[in-house]
């Protein structure tokens, strides 16, 4: 028998049958053991989603239509060379990656741009006297105070967009309370500043200073505010919070949070919606009687003053009734029902319509006004265009 002084062992040589055998034993044994499964590394855990301000197309649409005309339509060029200049040292920082010097400056630029509409006034005060003295009551608290307090929260809502889109300040824990903070305020204020700023730079250039007709300019203005305020609420107030219950807490919520849902996933509250449901009805016919007071009161008046006061009066009401009964499209964040569980009730648009006063909402007998108002509407506009 062959013998290799490597496989020597402690009883003597092993021969080649022995090897032979021990080799087909050693074959045998590893095919009938069990084929153990690889070890795999354990997989990490899914990452959480990324929080992003979500409604940047909606704020966009609102915003920089206003922000445009004041800064075009003011006197002198001093409150736009501000932003811009504001705006490139912004840039500045955010290319050196300074986050705490980039978010302190967006807030001094609202600070210095306020200061220089300050400075320099709206419209000059020779024109607001002016005003006062043709639209009579309240021209000067109407067109001058509140006015200024309008561009300069419009600047504050510019602001919070600026700091909504530093993402650093949604995924630190710490600072996420501000963000949502900050979309509170821009999603509660945005909608009627844009529509006050709108309408009133729009009938001030066509109107007053075109045709020099201010009842003409009060009428536009409540048109173009009535539109304004109904595509806010429809695209902007009603949307849902990009920094509410993410999704691994939404499914873990009980009963009680799937009551509170829109308290808790919402942009706005309840009182914020019923005060934008408020202003669009109530506003318009305010201001155009603020407006033209004198003119329907006077012995002078015509029927189609008293219909352009019914036609401020009840476009409000329809526009409201059109989009009191709008359930919001499907996106990211909202869906157009919910689930059977819940009873299948539709995600609607004004979802605080519950709260409004019973005459401002959907029901069987509240229908009533709406009718009414839409027929007034349509016979004032045939009887006045």
């Amino acid at each position: 028998s062959y013998s290799h002084p490597s496989y020597n062992e402690p009883f003597g040589p092993v021969t080649t049958s022995q090897l032979r055998h021990r080799i087909d034993h050693t074959t045998a044994t590893n095919h009938t053991r069990p084929q153990q499964p690889l070890q795999q590394p354990p997989l990490s855990p899914s990452p959480t989603r990324r929080r992003v301000y979500q409604h940047n197309t909606s704020t966009s649409i609102l915003l920089l239509p206003p922000l445009l005309l004041l800064l075009t339509c003011h006197e002198t060029p001093y409150p736009l060379y501000t932003l811009c200049l504001m705006s490139l040292v912004i840039y500045a920082f955010d290319l050196a990656c300074v986050k705490d010097g980039m978010a302190v400056c967006i807030w001094f630029g609202f600070a210095f741009t306020s200061i220089a509409l300050v400075l320099q006034g709206d419209d000059g005060g020779s024109d607001v006297d002016d005003l006062e003295e043709r639209v009579g009551f309240g021209g000067r608290f109407l067109f001058g105070g509140v006015f200024w307090v309008c561009q300069v929260l419009l600047l504050f809502c510019l602001g919070c967009w600026a700091m909504l889109q530093i993402n650093w300040l949604h995924s630190d824990t710490a600072t996420l309370p501000f963000s949502k903070t900050m979309e509170h305020l821009l999603h509660a204020l945005l909608t009627p500043l844009s529509a006050t700023l709108t309408s009133y730079y729009l009938s001030q250039k066509i109107c007053i200073e075109y045709y020099n007709d201010v009842e003409l300019g009060a009428q536009f203005m409540v048109y173009v505010y009535s539109i304004v305020m109904f595509v806010g609420i429809w695209i902007h107030s009603s949307v849902d919070s990009s920094f509410g219950l993410s999704s691994s807490s939404s499914s873990s919520s009980n009963s009680n949070a799937k009551n509170n849902q829109h308290q808790t996933t919402k942009v706005i509250t309840v009182m914020d919606g019923c005060i934008h449901t408020c202003l669009l009805i109530f506003l318009p016919p305010v201001l155009y009687l603020a407006t033209c007071l004198h003119r329907i009161t006077s012995d002078y008046s015509s029927w189609d003053d008293v219909y352009d006061c019914l036609l401020s009066i009840t476009v409000p009401l329809v526009l409201h009734r059109l989009i009191l009964s709008r359930t919001a499209t499907k996106t990211r964040h909202a869906t157009t029902t919910t689930t059977a569980s819940e009873g299948g009730k539709k995600d609607y648009v004004i979802w605080w319509k519950q709260s409004l006063p019973i005459p401002l909402r959907a029901g069987k007998y509240s229908n009533l006004v709406f009718v009414i108002s839409a027929l007034i509407a349509c016979i004032s506009f045939q009887m006045r265009y």
